[in-house]
Formats: structure tokens, sequence, C-alpha cells
């Protein structure tokens, strides 16, 4: 009953709306609750950062000439904007230190937005995304104590360490006792450690992260996997490739011996005529111009004269259901080559041209033999043969937007709205791929460094996730928003709304399994980049 005269109040106020606009167009208020949507918020909206929600703007009319309600207010960051009485011009009020602009104006902070601390009864408080009220606490397990927004051991051992986003937590002393050590700027702590970086793409320019989690330059290394084949009295020539350190770079033979007639440039170009067949068991060494070495062993084939095909068995894995493509390779004989598969059977989905490339979308897995034929125009033969495995694709959580984010991938859902007292349904899909369908999908436990960042996480009480991916109800409590800015990743927009964490399974013995960061957004998300507003 309570919920049918909410509904009946709803629908008042929609034909409220109706009737409110000019020119047949939507009212203010029925934009603001219609869903998802990529568009950025109109003019007179604000963002109301005390329950990350857009607020119901005033439906009054706009003076002629206007470019602003009179009495209308929003935020545009720090400065606190209300449109004066003849709607002509904006009114700013810089919120200063401390305070946080609202749609009623700057109000007070009392803590540091989205930070977890320790209240004076011993239990975890997050701050609220405006910092003017602290979430429930929660209570630390029998046994631990909560030091710096952690829950710790009591009991601690020396030498244990623990993070906070942004500092270690060691156990040092007698008696031992928790010590908080801050990390340097623009670092994290990770797994006991202060580090800058977790992966490449946390590092500036070329430089790369080490397994210290620093950004140091990229090292010397050899790119090249394999060398081409030769022929017995025909021209060969190919540059093996190196990356990072500094360049010029000089090449060299640092062990076995190379076929008589082949000779290796210090440009790292090998190149000749050679003059005898066989297998050369190679080291070759690139010197970068500070000093620094790489090497890799390498085998070179001579091959005897005549047609004969070059490419190697195994052939590169295939995976089910995703494109693939291999080109087969010959030497000797008179161009043009035709190829066909002389015995065995390549994966459905997969097609051989007459030119010798493999590819399509392979619909079956397994092991696969066969025989390869090329045809010259003499005509001449050759033949070889070949393996290929195609794998169950892994299962992979998708979406369509999603960022990777140190060990785990964030997916945006598509925004909710939410009207406090007013339940608006929600529904939406999780998505994967890969694996053997049906897929069952169950909530998980953030853990480690997520659980660190995102204090606040699980379904919004309302919402509900089914065994086969579906979130749907309806949402009318915000107390469980948070907004995350990711560290390390300053391109990554400031994230606004529902975390959860969610794992899905699949249906092969053993079942493989995947889990990702889903967030339903309670504000339109700027991804930039031409993606605007989600």
């Amino acid at each position: 009953m309570k919920y049918k005269k909410q509904f009946l109040a709803l629908l008042a106020l929609l034909a409220f709306g109706f009737y409110a606009c000019e020119g047949g167009g939507l009212s203010p208020f029925l934009d603001a609750i219609d869903g998802p949507s990529n568009d950025a918020p109109h003019d007179g909206d604000s963002i109301d950062p005390e329950d990350g929600v857009a607020p119901v703007p005033d439906s009054a009319e706009r003076p002629d000439g206007s470019i602003c309600t009179p009495g209308e207010t929003k935020c545009d960051g720090s400065i606190h904007k209300k449109c004066n009485a003849t709607g002509l011009a904006w009114v700013d009020t810089t919120c200063g230190e401390g305070t946080i602009c609202t749609k009623e104006g700057c109000v007070s902070t009392i803590c540091t937005p989205n930070t977890v601390e320790c209240n004076d009864a011993g239990q975890r408080v997050v701050c609220n995304i405006d910092g003017t009220a602290y979430s429930t606490p929660t209570d630390c397990d029998e046994g631990y104590a909560c030091v710096s927004g952690q829950c710790l051991p009591m009991i601690c051992t020396p030498g244990t360490t623990a993070c906070t986003a942004t500092s270690i937590l060691s156990c040092e002393g007698e008696p031992p006792q928790w010590v908080e050590t801050e990390c340097e700027e623009n670092e994290i702590c990770f797994k006991g450690s202060c580090v800058e970086c977790l992966i490449d793409d946390h590092c500036p320019g070329s430089l790369v992260c080490n397994a210290d989690g620093k950004c140091i330059a990229e090292p010397l290394s050899i790119t090249t996997k394999d060398l081409d084949v030769g022929q017995i009295q025909q021209p060969y020539s190919m540059q093996i490739e190196a990356r990072g350190g500094d360049k010029p770079y000089s090449w060299s033979l640092d062990a076995g011996t190379l076929p008589a007639g082949i000779n290796l440039a210090a440009n790292g170009t090998l190149a000749g005529k050679p003059t005898e067949i066989g297998s050369f068991e190679l080291t070759i060494t690139v010197t970068d111009d500070a000093g620094a070495t790489a090497s890799k062993d390498f085998m070179l084939q001579i091959v005897d004269d005549g047609l004969t095909i070059t490419s190697r068995s195994p052939l590169p894995d295939c995976e089910e259901g995703t494109p693939y493509s291999f080109t087969f390779q010959a030497i000797g004989g008179s161009k043009p080559y035709a190829w066909n598969v002389r015995a065995g059977a390549v994966p459905d989905g997969l097609v051989l041209t007459a030119n010798g490339t493999l590819a399509g979308t392979p619909v079956q897995h397994g092991q696969f033999d066969f025989t390869m034929r090329v045809v010259d125009d003499q005509p001449t033969k050759a033949e070889a043969d070949f393996h290929l495995t195609c794998k169950i694709a892994p299962l992979q959580i998708i979406g369509d937007k999603s960022y990777n984010v140190f060990v785990t991938k964030i997916v945006i859902l598509p925004m909710i709205t939410v009207v406090e007292g007013i339940p608006i349904p929600y529904s939406t899909q999780l998505q994967a791929k890969g694996g053997v369908k049906p897929y069952h999908w169950k909530e998980s436990e953030m853990s480690g460094l997520i659980k660190t960042l995102i204090p606040k996480a699980g379904i919004p009480q309302g919402l509900t996730l089914a065994d086969d991916g579906k979130l749907s109800g309806a949402v009318t409590d915000t107390s469980q928003v948070f907004e995350l800015q990711v560290p390390l990743m300053p391109n990554l927009p400031k994230l606004t709304g529902f975390f959860f964490m969610a794992e899905v399974t699949d249906s092969q013995s053993p079942a493989d399994s995947d889990q990702a960061i889903f967030l339903i957004p309670t504000i339109p998300i700027d991804f930039g980049g031409g993606g605007g507003l989600f």
C-alpha cells in the first residue's frame, strides 16, 4: 500500500511535468529521472554531493532573455553559483577550505571525503563523498582492532606489514605495535611496500614498471622471435630487432658458427648467399650506447634448393570464438604458390585461402593434425605436417565501458536514478564471453588493495543479482554511494556511485571463472577523449 501511494504521487508529478513544459518538451524533472543517459547535466542542474545523485530542479519558467531561472543554484567545482533575480547572471561564491559546495550553499566538512578512519569506539567509518558525515560504523572481527582505518590483529608479529591506500603499517617495537609510515607523493601501498606503479601504463612516457614497483627505462632486449629459413645459393637478408636501452645498438655473434656465405653486420642485419645447408645454432648479442647487453639463442636453417614449406609446427594456438589468422610460408620453386589441406582437417570456422592464409573464427575446440601442400607454377609440390591446438576461450567479464585497474577491471553499468522514498525500477544484464555456457553469477567480496581503495562496497539494498547475471530492483537510499579516484591513474575520471564485485563461472568441468568490480553510476561520468558523458 505504501509503494502504491508513492507510485500515485510519482504519476502526479509526471503529469505535472508534461503540462509545465512549453513547445512539447519534457520538464526538467522528467529529464532528471529518465534513467540511463549519455547526456551531460542541463545548464540549470546541479549535482548534490551530499547524496551523489542529480537533484530535481525547479520547473519555474525563465524570464525572456535570461540565462538561468531566478534563485536557481548549482556547483562548479568549489564555486557555488546562484542565479540572480533577473535571471541574467550567476552570483558566484567560492567555498573556502574546510567547506564543500552543495545546492544549498557552502557546507562545512568534518572529514576528508572517502577516507577510512577509526572512531572513538574502535570501529571503522568511511567519510561520505561530501565530507559532512560518516557512514554507519562497522566493528572489526574478534581479535582484530581498528588501526588507521584497517582491521588488523591486536597481537602482531614483528616484521608483519599491511597497507592503507597511501601508507605502510608495520609491526615494530617491544611490545610489538602497529606503526604507520606514509608513502611518497604519487605512491600507493601494495602488499606492504610503497610503489609508484603496478603495470607499465602507470609510468610516464616510455618508462616501464619493474618488479619493485618503480618506473624505470625499458631494459634492453632482443625482440626478434625466430630467424627466417634460407635456401642454398639464394640471397638471404634479415634484420634482427631490439628495444629498450640507449640507441644506437651494435650487434655481434657471441657463440656458434654462421653458415658459409652469411655474415652478421654491426647494425643487426644477417645477409649473404649461403653455400651450405643445415641447422646452425647461434647466440647473438646486442649492445646499447650505454654498454648494456642482451643475448638470445637462435636456430638458422638453410635448406636445399627446390620448393620447401618453411612454416614450423605447431602453429600458434587459436581460441574458440576468437578471430584467428596465420599465413603459411614457402621458399624456392617458381611463384605464385597455391595451397591446400592435403589430409586431416582444420577447426570448423577456419578457411584456407589459395594464397596460404588460414583465417576465420573457430567454432570448436580441440587438437587438430593436418598436412599442408603447396604447389608452384611448374607444377612442383611440397608437403609438411602441422598441429594446431584450439582452446576454449578463457571466461572474461566484459562491458560496454570498462577500465583495467591494478589487478582487476571496473565495468561501468548504466546509470541509476535514485529518488528518496520513490522506488524507480532499474534493470541491467551483466555480460561475459568465452568459457562454456550457461554462465552463473554471484556477488563476491573485495579484498586486498581493492578493498582498501573502495571501503564502501556491495550491491545496494533494493537490487538483486540473479544467477543468470540480471541485476534488477529499485534503490531509495544513497548512503552506500562512494566516489573513487584511482591513484596512479590520473586520466581515469572520478567514479561515483554504487560499487560491488561479482564473479561469473561457466559450465565446463572444472569450471572457469572471472571476477570484476562493477559500478552503478549515480551521476554522469565524463570519459573524455570524445567519449562524452555516460
